[in-house]
């Protein structure tokens, strides 16, 4: 399980007239270029509720966890696909799909598991025909 970082603070960046969706423009613009330290600011103030949006879907901690991290690193790569409206809806909508790929593979591997699953039942009765075919041939009379 991972260790949240706190990403409180002083409320400096929330209060309406200070600024703050300006300085959120900004770790935007910031993020767009490429600054690792735009991209930290933006996973503090988001980890804990795109983790907790990944374990609602999945409902596993592992899983969860794995969507998580995609889900970030996905946000950095498409990072200049960002069109700056709403960041947090953007986030959502990857860590979205990023669950549902996830829900997917795992649905896939199931199925493909399942197809191909051996029946050990068969291998007994295969090794059980062989013994009494192999009994068979040495109750033969000799030519």
């Amino acid at each position: 399980m991972f260790k949240w970082k706190s990403n409180r603070n002083n409320g400096s960046d929330n209060r309406p007239g200070d600024g703050a969706e300006q300085k959120l423009m900004k770790i935007f613009q910031d993020l767009q270029g490429g600054s690792a330290e735009a991209f930290q600011i933006l996973y503090d103030k988001y980890q804990l509720k795109v983790y907790r949006f990944c374990l609602r879907i999945l409902a596993e901690e592992t899983l969860a966890e794995d969507a998580f991290q995609e889900t970030f690193i996905k946000v950095y790569e498409k990072r200049k696909s960002f069109r700056g409206e709403n960041f947090q809806a953007w986030l959502f909508t990857i860590a979205r799909h990023t669950c549902y790929n996830i829900i997917r593979r795992r649905r896939d591997f199931d199925e493909y598991a399942e197809y191909h699953q051996v029946d050990t039942k068969l291998e007994e009765s295969d090794h059980a025909l062989k013994d009494c075919i192999e009994d068979a041939i040495t109750s033969l009379p000799l030519p």
